[in-house]
């Protein structure tokens, strides 16, 4: 598996990102995991983008949604403080080597963001002298160190930067002269041992050549195939994915290399979108597997607690089935026992101690009598007397009556047998917290797979909308900009425009596709047309709401009149309706994820799994939005539940009009 990004995977991300990333405003910062990072960036009018860093190992854009912590890290908070809201002006390749710097304006100020990809990388951000400000990992180093409030050194060059040498330049590889080609040329070069051995095949030189060894013509050919692979870096990009033979991913790169030529390959036409794919896969699976060791681990200390269980219960049960079989021997031979007993009880009336009375019994043993043959000694300590009887061998009273002896043998199979109900039931639970340890491990496996493409929105997502109960599609602006987008780009001749009779409010349109909307789909677009207006934010209760043609709308003043900016006339009659209430429901639809929609109430009650009804007030939308879907949650079966609990709260917060609100 590929470990990190080489410098020449990098180059070719920069020329694919670039364009996308300067100029970029920073939304929001992530800290998704221990060394990666995962940045909101948006362009007024286009959709967000999120970008994945990850220190000592890739950077690109992503089309997948990971799960964001719900408390942010000390080194995540610094960066919001520097550089939420910030412009990346620019972004560079350091050298050639595997750094990236972007530059970030934030509040007139310059903020450096420098991230590293070779060995265990960091993320260090610095002011526009390059002091440290605050850095993920803070170290001492043999040539350098990282320390905030000290100025930032970058690492040694690697090697030379192959875009910059001539064959002058490259010359000087004699110098390493008992090395191999290979190893030289990474030590040469700043490229990594996969892209050395590419240019040896390019260049058909064995690799374990010596350098002294080389000729000027082989010098010649290797400089020629350093200029292939920057002229594939840099025109002939061919990203794929490289599978081994059990299927698995491998490696990921961007352009053919002779190495991976027998290989499977999976091919894609953007080399970020190789890169997401690849490293995302691999880290859900390293998720996966590090859910499925934690969850193991507990399972084996719980499975061994359980066979030392199943072990007590065998030889509790071995020995209840001892002690009866030995209850039921004193019984089969009670005479016999009994007549041992009285020949000490005899020996004693007569004054013989009890070693005197022990060699009587084993002097009758000898002789081979019975019941003398089933005597094995006196404990007199103890006070008791060992019988062999039937493969058995077993303690019986010297004094106590024979019936006694087999009763207690009977109580003690009692005893364990009580102890083995409550074993027995130790046992049964432990193998149902095993099992659902088990159940767990595999919720939390798929739990941590968290990462799933981004959905991707319909073009109408850029305005606010909804679908009316009629099945109309109905668009309004979200912002001046919007608002100007939806009428010059977007609205047709056979379109119907809705504008709230408030200064400034956004105009809506019906999408009627050549169909006349019923008077419902008119009422539910006075409705949003009304509740997204400044009147909102006013708090007032209802507004007037007129609809007009397309072709009535102008932007041109009256000869000798002036026009302000953003201002329009209506020619012709307006159609009003009168006294439009201010209601917005808020709801969730589940089609191959839970999605959120807003719109009137009736519209979106027709759709949605459940929803909610806002007014104006006085709740902040961030903290109104945690209201809604505490609310949702609410309305719904408990998996459902789950799932809107963990919906972005940003996602319900899109369809709360300026100004926030209350619920209804």
């Amino acid at each position: 598996m590929k470990r990190e990004l080489s410098s020449f995977d990098i180059m070719v991300l920069l020329q694919e990102l670039k364009e996308l990333i300067i100029s970029s405003l920073i939304d929001n910062i992530y800290q998704i995991n221990e060394n990666t990072l995962l940045l909101k960036l948006h362009k007024k009018g286009e959709p967000p983008l999120w970008m994945v860093l990850e220190a000592g190992k890739r950077f690109n854009l992503t089309a997948y949604s990971f799960e964001k912590p719900k408390k942010p890290t000390q080194f995540c908070m610094a960066l919001r403080k520097y550089l939420r809201g910030g412009k990346i002006k620019s972004v560079e390749q350091h050298e050639f080597e595997r750094i990236l710097k972007f530059s970030i304006e934030n509040r007139s100020e310059i903020f450096y963001l420098i991230c590293e990809f070779f060995r265990n990388g960091n993320i260090i951000l610095t002011d526009s002298e390059f002091k440290i400000l605050h850095a993920l990992h803070y170290r001492r180093m043999r040539d350098r160190d990282v320390i905030r409030g000290e100025k930032l050194v970058f690492p040694p060059s690697s090697g030379l930067n192959p875009l910059k040498i001539d064959l002058e330049k490259l010359r000087e590889i004699r110098n390493l002269s008992d090395f191999q080609i290979v190893r030289a040329l990474t030590k040469f070069l700043s490229i990594g041992g996969l892209y050395a051995e590419e240019i040896l095949n390019i260049a058909g030189i064995d690799k374990k050549t010596r350098v002294k060894n080389l000729s000027e013509k082989d010098l010649q050919k290797i400089y020629e195939a350093i200029q292939h692979l920057i002229e594939s870096a840099e025109r002939e990009v061919k990203p794929q994915i490289i599978i081994d033979e059990e299927g698995e991913p491998i490696d990921v790169v961007p352009f053919e290399l002779t190495k991976y030529r027998d290989f499977k390959k999976v091919r894609l036409k953007r080399f970020n979108e190789a890169i997401d794919k690849f490293y995302t896969e691999y880290y859900v699976k390293g998720l996966t597997e590090r859910v499925s060791e934690k969850v193991e681990k507990e399972i084996a200390k719980y499975e061994a607690i359980l066979r030392e269980q199943v072990e007590s219960e065998r030889s509790i049960q071995e020995e209840i089935e001892r002690f009866r079989r030995i209850g039921d021997t004193i019984y089969s031979h009670l005479n016999e026992l009994t007549h041992l007993k009285r020949v000490i009880e005899d020996g004693r009336d007569k004054g013989l101690k009890l070693d005197e009375i022990e060699y009587i019994l084993n002097s009758e043993k000898k002789a081979g009598k019975t019941p003398y043959v089933y005597f094995e000694g006196l404990n007199p300590e103890k006070r008791e007397m060992k019988i062999a009887l039937h493969g058995e061998t077993f303690q019986i009273s010297i004094f106590d009556s024979i019936y006694k002896d087999a009763e207690r043998y009977y109580e003690r199979a009692k005893t364990l047998e009580r102890k083995l109900e409550g074993l027995k039931k130790a046992i049964q639970e432990m193998e149902e917290r095993i099992r659902k340890l088990r159940e767990r491990g595999e919720i939390e496996k798929r739990e941590s797979l968290k990462v799933k493409p981004i959905r991707k929105r319909k073009w109408y997502e850029k305005f606010r909308w909804f679908y009316s109960s009629d099945g109309f599609l109905v668009i309004g602006g979200r912002d001046a900009t919007t608002n100007d987008m939806l009428i010059k780009k977007y609205m047709e001749s056979r379109d119907i425009v809705f504008h709230a009779e408030v200064a400034g409010a956004p105009f809506v349109l019906i999408k009627t596709q050549g169909e006349k909307p019923p008077p419902e789909t008119l009422r539910e677009a006075a409705i949003f047309a009304a509740s997204y207006s400044k009147a909102w934010r006013e708090g007032l209760s209802s507004v007037d709401v007129y609809w007009v043609k397309p072709d009535q709308i102008s932007w041109s003043p009256p000869p000798g009149q002036y026009l302000r900016r953003g201002s329009f006339i209506i020619k012709g009659e307006r159609n009003y309706m009168r006294d439009v209430p201010l209601r917005i429901a808020i709801g969730v639809v589940k089609n191959e994820e839970l999605q959120v929609i807003g719109g009137p109430k009736e519209a979106v009650s027709k759709k949605a799994l459940c929803f909610v009804e806002i007014k104006p007030g006085r709740i902040k939308s961030g903290s109104l939005a945690k209201k809604i879907r505490e609310k949702l949650s609410k309305l719904t079966e408990p998996e459902v539940a789950k799932s809107i609990m963990e919906v972005p709260i940003e996602e319900i917060q899109r369809f709360i009009p300026p100004g926030g609100g209350e619920l209804s």
